[in-house]
């Protein structure tokens, strides 16, 4: 399964992304996103630290979904997995 094979190599799957950025960049979104999730206090707390300290990468392990639409995007937050 693609997922699973995704979850127990990520390191290796990020490195080949991050190497091929690049290649990817007239498909790059501009403009302004939203995505809907639901996140633990520490999990904030992480976001806040990274607004603080400019550089800062954070890596997230799992697939997420976005929309131009805010409304979506709080459906994704509500809906349960």
């Amino acid at each position: 399964n693609f997922y699973g094979a995704l979850r127990s190599n990520v390191e290796v799957f990020a490195v080949e992304m991050y190497s091929k950025l690049q290649t990817f960049k007239d498909r790059f979104f501009k403009g302004q996103s939203y995505r809907g999730l639901t996140m633990a206090t520490k999990d904030i707390d992480e976001y806040k630290w990274a607004i603080d300290n400019p550089g800062t990468l954070i890596e997230i392990k799992t697939l997420t979904s976005t929309s131009v639409d805010p409304k979506k995007a709080y459906h994704f937050a509500r809906s349960k997995k």
